[in-house]
């Protein structure tokens, strides 16, 4: 063996190492996330609820069909149901969270492949040790499963559009793009930007056949939308004024987090990827394209994945700005897959002599130090608990006497709360309404609105029960605190959700009971979460307890 084939023997073998040890760790990091994740907190217990209640329609959660199916199928084995909605299924429904975190792993060394033969580093590091990906990828929803049909759909629009694909392959693009957009919303514009892209290289080559079928596909996937678009959004809009900013804003700091980009070194070893990907993309260009084609594989691959990451940050973008709601770093995982993705396409496909093939070899490096900054955030991210609603509802269950009242606030805890609550029928959520209320609970509040129905209980039935010697107990977010104290100083807690209508309701609720409370000159005692410091912060609920004094 020749001394370079040796060398290039030897960064191969790390290589393979090195992925295989970024796998490794995805797959430990996941297996800790759902080990100490605990209880579902509101939104995986509002999937639950919705697929579990024949009586609540399927477009009420947040992701579509093909989710929604999945998770009935897992229940139906499992038997969760309305009757069995009490936390007794937790395992077995954290076990479906974890199934589709790990699986996400594999699909993301194979889809940059159809385009490049080289190792996809950014996209293998970023999506094993994303802290988000890794928490919410992990959780019970959709967020996974998009994930993996979006990059298996990217990476057969990066096959068809750089050669000639057989029926099959345009089958599984077809299905593909099918399952893509019905396992999650946000998938839609990138199957958009994917067309979009694809049918670049494609003009290029004059493949008038494959435009064809690439149309086809797109279709099919578009007409597979139709009945949201008829039938689930409009209902939604009608809600939708409640969450809504006064004016369009893309909130980068959330964005940034999507991005994990919240370390110094981590943004520059990005940068140092991005960096790589143009560098070896330069050097290591066709100058002289195959004959008889005039744009060589190699070139059309890059193409690609230019506009395609163009084209996607322009409609996601956009259509977070047309929104005008708030936002979190999960809605935006689909744009990190997209943006790894296309900068792994711009890799050589194989070793030569050329200076921007050996680029390669600063991936491995790089790839390592990066791995070494994140692990420690995915780490973080997999062993703090997604709630400590679980520990509300014991604490409150075992001290709970007659007469006494449980108030959660804002509403949409109690779906949660109330899974795993003995007593349901001494809890009263702000504003009143049923659990099966709790998944559309935004157009129940704005019908409450139009007809004038109060947005909150008796608020004598309070100061009655507090005086007969009962119980009150108050189930809420930490913030329910800060706002009694700056509201006595004539000040509003700084909270982007405070811009929306929804939010202003909230805090006007929570001033209210607040002061009802006060005015009944009862002793408020306030229990907090033994493990507060390892839970997320967005679900941490806090328990106050007010009786008369003595």
């Amino acid at each position: 063996m020749h001394p370079p084939d040796r060398v290039n023997s030897a960064i191969a073998s790390a290589e393979r190492l090195t992925l295989f040890g970024l796998l490794a760790v995805g797959v430990v990091v996941r297996l800790g996330c759902a080990y100490c994740a605990g209880p579902l907190w509101r939104d995986e217990a509002h999937s639950v609820l919705v697929v579990g209640d024949p009586s609540i329609p399927l477009w009420w959660d947040s992701f579509p069909v093909l989710w929604n199916g999945l998770l009935s199928i897992v229940c139906a084995c499992v038997g969760e149901n309305r009757g069995t909605f009490d936390g007794s299924r937790d395992f077995e429904l954290r076990c479906l969270g974890l199934f589709l975190g790990i699986i996400v792993l594999p699909v993301a060394v194979w889809a940059p492949s159809p385009g490049t033969r080289a190792i996809p580093w950014m996209t293998i590091t970023l999506f094993a040790l994303n802290p988000t990906l890794v928490a919410c990828g992990t959780q019970v929803r959709g967020y996974a499963l998009g994930c993996a049909f979006g990059l298996l759909t990217a990476g057969l629009f990066a096959r068809v559009a750089t050669r000639r694909s057989s029926a099959s392959t345009w089958l599984a693009l077809a299905a593909a793009q099918l399952l893509a957009v019905q396992s999650m919303y946000a998938n839609v514009p990138l199957v958009a930007a994917g067309s979009v892209a694809a049918l670049m290289p494609m003009l290029l080559q004059r493949r008038y056949t494959g435009i064809a079928c690439l149309a086809a596909a797109a279709a099919l996937s578009a007409l597979s939308t139709l009945p949201y678009v008829l039938f689930a959004f409009p209902r939604m809009n009608e809600w939708a004024v409640l969450v809504k900013f006064d004016r369009a804003e893309l909130e980068t700091v959330v964005l940034a987090k999507a991005f994990a980009l919240v370390h110094i070194g981590v943004n520059t070893l990005l940068g140092v990827f991005v960096a790589l990907a143009l560098c070896e993309a330069w050097f290591a260009r066709d100058r002289r394209p195959a004959a008889g084609r005039g744009f060589s594989r190699r070139n059309l691959t890059r193409l690609f994945a230019i506009v395609f990451l163009s084209a996607s940050w322009a409609l996601v973008v956009g259509y977070v700005l047309f929104l005008k709601v708030p936002t979190a770093p999960r809605y935006f995982l689909p744009l990190v897959m997209v943006t790894a993705f296309s900068f792994d396409l711009f890799r050589s496909p194989r070793p030569s002599g050329t200076f921007g093939d050996r680029i390669r070899v600063a991936y491995l490096p790089v790839s390592i130090m990066l791995a070494t900054l994140l692990a420690p955030l995915a780490v973080n991210a997999s062993w703090v608990k997604v709630s400590n609603v679980d520990w509300a509802s014991r604490l409150v269950d075992s001290s709970l006497r007659p007469g006494d009242l449980v108030l959660v606030h804002p509403w949409y805890l109690g779906t949660s709360f109330l899974r795993y609550s003995k007593h349901r029928d001494d809890v009263v959520l702000l504003p009143p309404m049923r659990l099966e209320d709790i998944t559309r609970g935004y157009l129940k509040i704005l019908n409450m609105k139009k007809a004038g129905t109060p947005m909150h209980p008796d608020w004598a039935d309070l100061e009655r029960r507090i005086a007969r010697g009962g119980t009150v107990w108050v189930v809420a977010l930490p913030t329910w605190e800060w706002h009694v104290v700056l509201a006595k100083q004539g000040q509003i807690l700084q909270s982007p959700w405070n811009r929306t209508a929804a939010g202003m309701m909230e805090w006007t609720n929570g001033i209210e009971l607040a002061a009802i409370l006060t005015k009944s000159e009862a002793s408020m005692l306030r229990h907090a979460s033994p493990d507060a410091g390892n839970v997320c912060d967005d679900e941490l609920v806090e328990v106050y307890e007010f009786r008369k004094s003595r």
